[in-house]
């Protein structure tokens, strides 16, 4: 969407075709933001769960973390912890936020809730999803 000439930054057509289309724009964001593989699973599990509500990080972390123990490994063949899904979530979290998706009740930013732009690009980006062709492991 930007491409760099010399030393200069300039938009592409594709990148003004994305400012000139808000929606198209903000699924291009969504999609960015779920990103892809075993990421955009985990980030599937967060998203729906918030979608129910304000939740406390330690309540996301636990469903996220149901998930990402009964399917995937670590490399070397075990579970992951409940620490790899919390830094797994503090990956999709901190995105989520500088994008305006998210909001955090209390400083100690431990009750999360999608803002009302949060809860479009979550149904975008799940919607997309869904609609993509299958994959590994899932065919």
């Amino acid at each position: 969407m930007l491409a760099k000439r010399h030393r200069k930054l300039a938009l592409t057509t594709r990148g003004r075709q994305h400012l000139a289309d808000p929606a198209l724009l903000q699924a291009t964001a969504a999609r960015a933001w779920f990103g892809d593989g075993v990421r955009a699973e985990l980030a599937e599990a967060a998203a729906a769960a918030l979608l129910g509500g304000r939740l406390a990080l330690d309540d996301l972390t636990a469903a996220v973390h149901t998930l990402a123990a009964e399917v995937f490994t670590l490399p070397h063949g075990s579970a992951p912890r409940r620490d790899d899904t919390r830094h797994f979530l503090w990956q999709w979290l901190r995105p989520g936020e500088a994008l305006g998706f998210l909001a955090y009740r209390d400083r100690r930013r431990s009750t999360i809730s999608l803002t009302l732009t949060g809860r479009v690009a979550a149904r975008t980006a799940l919607r997309e999803r869904a609609h993509a062709p299958r994959t590994a492991p899932w065919t």
